[in-house]
């Protein structure tokens, strides 16, 4: 009886075992179904992708990629509602996705600290809430500093925090709050380029703090070596060819003028490039091309941009 009573009692243990075993993975398999629904989903709302993950997180809650990835989805629900005109925007839907966003991505964080796509996914999430949150900013700086202490090999963090640093910049009245920050920024994008020679963003970056500093020759010598790297980049081109047209010493102007037109030979609807291209004839007194230019601008411009047409109506009198 006694053997009988003790194999019995081993019987129901390891009887209640498999059971909880069979309801714990198959949880874990569900929520993992439905977490792959949502990633599959074709366009983020909050009924269907975001709805999905919520079943996912009611399943398995110490899951932190399901939390970075509702920051996530949060994030784009965000950047889509930004992107709206001025009459169509929901501020207050902003402002909720952002909190939101942020809830998702502190807790998905927290569960995993040691892992850099939670601590990244957040510092993003932080970044994008800047405009509307005054914290945001601090604390994306604060996030991808974690993520260099996780991987501090890894450029893009140097990259991430340098770009921070020129927003936290943007955000100060005082010009020398404002150049320690660009400096720091510098110094940022310095260290990718140490970390990786051949990293492209961090060139385009530096340049565009040295540009801010008055550092026009290293501006250029900077921007140079970006546009050798990715010589498809039009941002790249575009600016380098502004940075020469601002300079304007000995070829600076037709350099400019030939990339401008570079790029415009791949997309003649560019806007800025037909509107600077203007600027250059005219400084270069070829009144008649920059007339045509601005002439060009005004037909590109979208609805709703009337002031902006007058403005480039009076360009065009004054050249006349």
């Amino acid at each position: 009886p006694k053997f009988a009573l003790t194999l019995a009692f081993i019987s129901l243990l390891i009887f209640a075992s498999v059971a909880f075993l069979f309801v714990f993975f198959g949880k874990i398999y569900a929520a993992d179904l439905y977490m792959g629904q949502a990633i599959r989903s074709e366009k983020v709302s909050e009924e269907g992708s975001i709805a999905k993950i919520g079943k996912a997180i009611n399943l398995n809650q110490k899951e932190s990629r399901y939390f970075s990835r509702l920051g996530q989805e949060y994030l784009v629900l965000t950047n889509d509602e930004m992107l709206k005109g001025e009459q169509e925007r929901d501020i207050n839907k902003i402002k909720a996705y952002l909190a939101s966003g942020v809830q998702a991505g502190v807790f998905g964080r927290n569960l995993m600290p040691k892992d850099v796509n939670s601590v990244e996914t957040l510092a993003q999430i932080y970044e994008n809430s800047g405009i509307y949150l005054a914290e945001g900013y601090e604390s994306a700086a604060k996030e991808y500093q974690k993520a260099l202490e996780l991987e501090p090999n890894n450029p893009a963090f140097y990259v991430r925090l340098g770009i921070v640093k020129t927003k936290i910049a943007a955000t100060k009245e005082k010009s020398e709050d404002k150049k320690v920050l660009i400096e720091e920024a510098k110094e940022l994008f310095k260290q990718a380029i140490e970390v990786r020679k051949n990293f492209d963003s961090a060139y385009y970056n530096l340049a565009s703090t040295e540009e801010a500093l008055g550092q026009m020759d290293e501006a250029i010598e900077d921007m140079k070596k970006a546009v050798s790297i990715q010589g498809n980049n039009v941002n790249y081109v575009f600016n380098l060819a502004r940075m020469l047209q601002s300079r304007g010493k000995d070829d600076d102007n037709k350099i400019a003028e030939a990339l401008f037109k570079q790029i415009l030979g791949v997309n003649d609807k560019e806007i800025n490039t037909h509107f600077n291209l203007g600027l250059l004839y005219e400084k270069t007194s070829r009144k008649a091309e920059a007339a045509a230019e601005y002439a060009k601008v005004i037909e590109l411009l979208p609805e709703g941009s009337e002031k902006t047409k007058e403005q480039l109506d009076k360009m065009i009198g004054n050249i006349k």
